[in-house]
């Protein structure tokens, strides 16, 4: 049935532009669709679709895709190849996890002109940082998943809508805790001190580094401390800074103050008078 349909819209010409393969109980793709170069709308909506065809990310100007109520337990890795896309819609699949890579422009393209992105009703428990990379996105839909706290980088997003009811946000309670002592490693104590040297132009650490390949792949892992701006390796100490969005946005009724993730460096940061920034309680 599906493939006569998919036959009928390609009577109309190569310039067909929109398909509607919806409810039809599909376990895989019809093959064809990737025949359709000119295909501007794709609904794949309501089917028992778990995959995608590695020729879907052929159609370059495919503009909308819906894949809602199917079972994808993650986010196709094909999409990412639809650089003309600017609403996809993923709600009330199994998704658990996104890969880092997804939305990262590492090459031209990449999801670059994505507008609106619906990922909810799934088992999401962290969004990407690359998601916030996303330039063009205004519209983001993620409620009903596991999300607890936004990606560092949340802000940079210029979002006209945020949708996150129904996660497990982390509130803003605060709590009485015991710190415990720093123990640095020596890979740890080691990268600080680069990073420290990096920042001077005559340091002899800059051809040094860029001459030991094993160095760039560990300090290309720099993270940036909120409180100081001092690179350091791993995440020494994860917190959260609460951030009102309602004056920049339209956003879930429920949500007064938007959970985001912060990295400090050192509890010497963290103790520093008036920063805002709140540490994780675990129960």
């Amino acid at each position: 049935m599906a493939e006569r349909l998919l036959l009928r819209a390609r009577r109309g010409g190569r310039g067909t532009r929109s398909v509607s393969l919806r409810g039809m109980q599909l376990q895989r793709v019809p093959r064809g669709l990737a025949s359709l170069p000119g295909l501007r709308a794709l609904s794949l909506r309501d089917n028992e679709l778990r995959c995608l065809p590695v020729e879907l990310g052929g159609l370059s100007r495919l503009t909308e895709l819906n894949l809602g109520n199917n079972i994808f337990e993650e986010v196709p890795e094909q999409l990412k190849y639809l650089s003309s896309l600017q609403k996809l819609h993923l709600f009330g699949n199994k998704i658990t996890t996104i890969s880092p890579t997804i939305f990262v422009p590492e090459e031209i393209g990449y999801m670059t002109n994505l507008r609106m992105l619906c990922l909810s009703r799934n088992q999401i428990g962290v969004l990407p940082d690359g998601l916030c990379k996303l330039r063009k996105l205004r519209i983001l839909d993620v409620a009903g998943n596991k999300i607890q706290i936004f990606p560092v980088a949340m802000e940079d997003l210029m979002l006209m809508e945020l949708y996150c009811e129904d996660n497990p946000l982390l509130q803003k309670q605060p709590v009485s805790a015991i710190q415990e002592e720093e123990v640095w490693s020596l890979k740890e104590i080691a990268a600080r001190f680069i990073f420290s040297q990096l920042t001077k132009e005559d340091s002899i650490l800059h051809t040094a580094v860029k001459q030991n390949l094993e160095a760039c792949n560990i300090l290309s892992k720099k993270q940036e401390c909120a409180q100081c701006g001092q690179g350091f390796l791993n995440i020494w100490l994860e917190c959260v800074r609460f951030v009102n969005v309602r004056q920049k946005m339209k956003i879930s009724r429920n949500v007064h103050l938007l959970p985001v993730r912060t990295l400090l460096c050192s509890y010497k940061c963290f103790n520093h008078p008036g920063h805002g920034f709140f540490g994780i309680a675990v129960p």
